[in-house]
């Protein structure tokens, strides 16, 4: 696939990228969707919740959010309206403690959880209801999403034809350094604020003995936090092990089906290892696109209640598939 830098024409207001990250998520509201919830059950006795936006279509797109976001995020929003509007339905699964209730397990979710995204997939294909699915997730969903299609390989049920990823960390040890940056310090006060308050609320149920509560409550940082958090709840040895495990990085020579990976160049979460381009050259299914702007997970195209202009690539990329 060529390269569409030049194709992004963003609004000349948008060219810095902390004031374009920060613009939709103040700003930007979807009204349009209307979900219907769904809860499943995961095999290891946790619940996953399930937010449906259907036309009546065989096609469908599986929506993956970033952290600490969910299906109410305006940029899932506004992706399932608009594939609404080209008649395909749209599910934006919430993440374990995501969906406005804590889960049932001790552990929360994480960047490597891929494995709740496939057993979302194992629940779609056993309804069989579609043709044909595609996968689109942002930041960390992105993550998620890169790392199951690596992971499965040649194995990926059939049905799903492509996917489409914006504004992923791909080697997440990294970008963890490029928040910790004093630059990117709003970011981390308010990922960390929101983290803090649901371990807060699973203390007082779980009583964890296996983490230093205190210490967690005063992290600045994500390496901070994955190794007296993330780690001991995940199974991980530490938070190096984390990334190295979760990271999709190592995971993109694998993937066999038509995958997308777009990050914008101002985006201020990620680091120069978020850029595969060297790797999407020889692939032949990984495709990688890096327009000069785009922010995090923004990629604005006009005003707040246009269509993003992640929302028309994504479409663009995934319809030859959908159709062909």
């Amino acid at each position: 696939m060529p390269l569409l830098e030049g194709q992004y024409n963003v609004p000349r207001y948008f060219r810095n990228g902390h004031v374009h990250t920060l613009y939709p998520f103040l700003l930007r509201k979807i009204s349009e969707i209307s979900y219907k919830r769904e809860r499943i059950h995961t095999s290891d006795g946790d619940f996953l919740d399930l937010d449906w936006s259907k036309v009546g279509a065989k096609h469908l797109i599986i929506l993956s959010h970033g952290l600490e976001g969910s299906s109410g995020q305006q940029y899932i929003k506004g992706m399932a309206r608009f594939f609404n509007q080209q008649g395909v339905d749209a599910l934006a699964w919430n993440n374990r403690s995501c969906s406005g209730e804590l889960n049932r397990l001790p552990s929360f979710y994480h960047s490597g959880l891929s494995q709740d995204l496939e057993q979302v997939i194992e629940h779609v294909l056993a309804m069989k209801c579609y043709d044909k699915i595609a996968l689109i997730g942002f930041s960390m969903g992105a993550n998620q999403t890169l790392k199951y299609l690596g992971e499965k390989g040649e194995q990926v049920p059939k049905e799903i034809i492509g996917a489409a990823t914006f504004s992923c960390p791909v080697e997440l040890e990294s970008c963890s350094r490029k928040l910790a940056k004093k630059e990117n310090s709003l970011y981390m006060i308010n990922f960390l604020f929101s983290m803090k308050s649901k371990l807060l609320k699973k203390h007082w149920r779980e009583k964890y003995d296996d983490i230093n509560l205190k210490q967690a409550l005063m992290a600045s940082t994500f390496p901070t936090w994955d190794k007296l958090v993330t780690a001991p709840l995940s199974g991980f040895a530490d938070e190096r092990d984390y990334y190295q495990q979760a990271s999709c990085l190592s995971f993109l020579e694998q993937i066999k089906i038509p995958t997308l990976l777009v990050n914008a160049k101002d985006d201020p979460f990620l680091d120069r290892l978020a850029f595969p381009r060297e790797l999407a050259r020889e692939h032949e299914f990984f495709h990688f696109e890096s327009p000069e702007f785009g922010g995090h997970v923004a990629f604005m195209a006009g005003h707040k209640e246009a269509n993003t202009w992640s929302e028309l690539r994504a479409f663009e990329f995934l319809q030859q598939y959908f159709t062909g």
